[in-house]
C-alpha cells in the first residue's frame, strides 16, 4: 500500500467532528451547468422530432434554464420546516425566498416537490437530500481508479446510477418509475440536464481518502484502512485559510488565480470562469464577449473526438465509463498541489481537515485547470443531447 505523507502544520480537530463536516454543494456553479445545457441545446435544435418529444415533457424551456434547478432543490433541505410546506416550495425558490423557476409549469413544480420529498436519506437524523449528485471513488495512489457499482464512494443512488434511471425513464423501458424514486420524465429531463453536468466536474467523481494521526495526516486506501476518511471531491481542503486568532477573514488563495475558499469551489467556480476567458482569447473575442457567441465558437467543429458513444449503445455502460473516465483528471487535480494539515490555532469556521500549502513549481494551475474544464464542458453538452436524442428521438 502507498501512503503519502503530508506535511505537519499543527494537530486538527479529532474523528468526533466529521458528522458536522459539510458535503459538497454542486457539481458546477451555475454558469457552468447553464453552458452545459446550452451546448446541448444548440446540438438539439439538429433534431426536430426530439426537440418536439422533449417540448410535450417540459414545455417551451430551454436545457439551459433547466440545468441549474436541482441545485436549486438542494437548498430546501436548509430551510425552516415551515417553509417546507407544498404552497412555499412548490414556486421553487432558493433558501433565501428568490423564484428561480417561474418558468415551470405548476404541474411540474408539483412533479419536483413529490421528487424532493421522496429521495430523502438521514444524515446526522435529519432526512436530507444533499447525497444524490456525487460519488466519493477513491483516487488512492496504485488503485484502478474505475466506477464499478458497490465500490467504496458509490451508492445505488448516487450521481451514475441516478443519469442511468433517468435515462430510463425517459425511454419508457424501466417503467415510469420501478423504484418509487418520484421520477416522471419532467424530473428526469431536469436531472439529467444538471446531473451530466456533476458527471463532469472531476472532483464530483473522485477523493482522496486521508486518516489523521495525531498532528499528522496521510492518503491511504480506503479498500485497505477502514478508518479512513474522504476529502468530499476537496470540500474539506482548504485553500484560503484566515489569519490566526478570532475573527479575521479568509486570507488569499493559495491557488494564484483562484478565488474560492475549498478545492471544490474552485473547480465548480474559478475553472469554469478561467474556461470562458481562455475560449474568448482562442477565437480573438472581448473579454466581456456575451456568453452566445462564445458558444457559436466553440460548437462549430462539432462533438470532440471520441466524446459520444455509438447510437444503441448500451447507457448504462456507458454512463460508468464516463465516471471512470474523469478520474485521472480528479487525481491530478490532487498531485499538482501540496497539502498540509490545516493550521493548529487558526480560525477554522468550516472545520476543514486540510489546507493547500503551494502549487507544484513552474505550474500555472488555474490555466491547466480551466483547459482542462473547457474540454469537460463540451463533453458535458454533447453528451447531455445524446442521451436525449437515444431517449426520444424516434429515429437518428
Amino acid at each position: 500500500m502507498k501512503i503519502r505523507v503530508l506535511v505537519r502544520v499543527g494537530l486538527v480537530t479529532s474523528g468526533v467532528l466529521y458528522s458536522l463536516l459539510p458535503v459538497r454543494v454542486s457539481g458546477f456553479g451555475r454558469e457552468g451547468h447553464e453552458l452545459i445545457g446550452a451546448i446541448a441545446d444548440i446540438q438539439m435544435q439538429q433534431s426536430p422530432a426530439t426537440l418536439a418529444a422533449y417540448r410535450k415533457i417540459v414545455g417551451n424551456v430551454t436545457l439551459e434554464q433547466l440545468a441549474p434547478l436541482p441545485d436549486a432543490i438542494r437548498g430546501w433541505d436548509d430551510l425552516p420546516d415551515d417553509q417546507k410546506a407544498l404552497t412555499k416550495v412548490t414556486k421553487l425558490t432558493d433558501p433565501n425566498g428568490k423564484k428561480v423557476a417561474t418558468f415551470l409549469s405548476a404541474k411540474v413544480r408539483q412533479q419536483l416537490w413529490e421528487y424532493f420529498r421522496a429521495n430523502l436519506a438521514l444524515q446526522d437524523d435529519q432526512p436530507r437530500h444533499h447525497l444524490f449528485h456525487f460519488d466519493d471513488l477513491a483516487l488512492a495512489d496504485g488503485a484502478a481508479m474505475r466506477y464499478e457499482d458497490g465500490a467504496i464512494g458509490t451508492r445505488p443512488d448516487d450521481v451514475v446510477n441516478t443519469i442511468a434511471y433517468c435515462f430510463h425513464v425517459l425511454h419508457r423501458d424501466a417503467g415510469t418509475d420501478a423504484l418509487k424514486r418520484k421520477i416522471t420524465p419532467a424530473v428526469a429531463v431536469i436531472l439529467l440536464a444538471h446531473m451530466l453536468g456533476d458527471l463532469h466536474q472531476p472532483l464530483h467523481v473522485g477523493a482522496e481518502y486521508f486518516v489523521l494521526n495525531g498532528p499528522d495526516v496521510t492518503f491511504v486506501d480506503p479498500a485497505q484502512v477502514s478508518s479512513a476518511k474522504p476529502d468530499r471531491g476537496g470540500n474539506l481542503i482548504a485553500v484560503r485559510v484566515p489569519g490566526p486568532g478570532n475573527g479575521h477573514g479568509a486570507g488569499p488563495s493559495i491557488i494564484p488565480g483562484a478565488s474560492q475558499e475549498n478545492l471544490h469551489s474552485v473547480w465548480d467556480d474559478d475553472t469554469v470562469g478561467k474556461a470562458m476567458s481562455l475560449w474568448r482569447a482562442q477565437f480573438n473575442l472581448a473579454s466581456n464577449s456575451p456568453r452566445a457567441a462564445v458558444l457559436v465558437k466553440i460548437t462549430a467543429d462539432g462533438a470532440p473526438n471520441g466524446a459520444l458513444p455509438q447510437s444503441g449503445a448500451a447507457v448504462d455502460g456507458v454512463v460508468r465509463g464516463w465516471a471512470t473516465e474523469i478520474m485521472p483528471l480528479a487525481k491530478e487535480a490532487h498531485t499538482r498541489l501540496t497539502f498540509a494539515v490545516y493550521p493548529d490555532g487558526v480560525d477554522n469556521p468550516k472545520f476543514r481537515p486540510l489546507a493547500v500549502t503551494g502549487v507544484r513549481p513552474g505550474d500555472d494551475y488555474m490555466t491547466w485547470a480551466g483547459g482542462k474544464i473547457s474540454d469537460e464542458l463540451l463533453r458535458g453538452g454533447y453528451r447531455l443531447e445524446w442521451l436525449i436524442q437515444e431517449a426520444l428521438a424516434p429515429t437518428r
